[in-house]
This record gives structure tokens, C-alpha cells and sequence, in this order.
């Protein structure tokens, strides 16, 4: 019997097989559930431009931040005590280690704050909504995939119900010649 996770593929020589269809998950893109996705309704072309200038390192120094920012690092450190989506690692050195993702949030909080004029509270709440709407997306899509799997089901049992039909025919031809 399939598995609910299974969907129809075909092979180079044309038969049909099942394959395993993933189950859309934060992790997926990247996230877990804990985590955050930088919610669509908050991003907007210049905060495109400024996530895509971050460099491509595995982690950044506050100092690093701070700049890429247009901030000082007292306020990467206000942040940190007001966001709870922004806690960078601390190395044995109590250097602060902000990976890829708290850069993006950071950005993101910065725009909160600066562009968009949001309250410390007003940007918590924004932050907090995106992440309801994320999981909300992510719920959706993976009812959707069960629905998708259930009907790949059922044509592969029409399919093979058809190619039974299909052999018979073949087996009445050949006996009538």
C-alpha cells in the first residue's frame, strides 16, 4: 500500500513509478518552526537591495554588523535585549557571532524602526504576526500536498486498473489473430 508521502514519476522509458514527495516544512526553506521568515508584507525593494549586500560569510562580528548597518554597536546590543528573533553566539572570547539569518533580522528590524517609524512594541508585534502568517502558509501548503498525494493515488490506481484493461485487450487481440 502507498504511503501518503508518495506521488507519480515517470521513468526515461516511460512507465510510470511512485516517488517519495517531501513534506513541506520550515526547514524546507531553510528555517525551523522556532524560527522566523522574513515576512513578505514587511519587505520591500531597498530592503532587497540591502540583504543582498551582505557579504557571503558564515558568521559577522558586531563591529561588522554595526557597519553594514549604519548603526553602532550599542544598538545591535539594545536590539538583542529587545528582539528575541536577534541572539547571536558568543565565542569563548565573549566576542558576539551574528550568523547570515540575525544579519537579515537585523536589517529587517532596522527598517521596522527607522524607515517604517514602528515603536519597539510595534515591530515586536509586526515580527510576531509574520511568523503566524508563515506558519499559517506552511500549514496550508502541506494540506494542499496531502490533497495532491491522494489524488496521484488515486490516477496511479486508475492507471494501473487501465493498464490491466489494456493487457486483457492485448490477450483478446492476440487470441483472435
Amino acid at each position: 500500500m502507498m504511503s501518503t508521502e508518495e506521488h507519480l514519476g515517470q521513468n526515461p522509458n516511460g512507465s510510470v513509478l511512485l516517488e517519495q514527495a517531501p513534506q513541506i516544512q520550515p526547514s524546507t526553506f531553510g528555517l525551523r518552526p522556532e524560527d522566523l521568515s522574513l515576512p513578505e508584507h514587511l519587505i520591500d525593494e531597498e530592503l532587497i537591495r540591502e540583504l543582498s549586500s551582505i557579504p557571503d560569510r558564515l558568521g559577522f562580528k558586531i563591529g561588522e554588523v554595526a557597519e553594514l548597518l549604519n548603526v553602532r554597536p550599542y544598538i545591535l546590543r539594545y536590539w538583542e535585549s529587545e528582539f528575541v528573533e536577534l541572539k547571536p553566539k558568543k565565542a569563548n572570547n565573549n566576542q558576539r557571532y551574528y550568523t547570515r539569518r540575525e544579519v537579515e533580522m537585523a536589517f529587517l528590524i532596522r527598517k521596522l524602526l527607522y524607515r517604517d517609524k514602528y515603536s519597539i512594541e510595534g515591530a515586536r508585534s509586526a515580527l510576531k504576526s509574520g511568523k503566524k502568517v508563515f506558519r499559517e502558509q506552511v500549514d496550508t501548503l502541506n494540506e494542499k500536498r496531502g490533497k495532491i498525494t491522494l489524488l496521484l493515488q488515486q490516477g496511479q490506481k486508475i492507471l494501473e486498473e487501465l493498464k490491466g484493461a489494456h493487457d486483457w485487450l492485448e490477450r483478446v487481440r492476440v487470441r483472435e489473430s
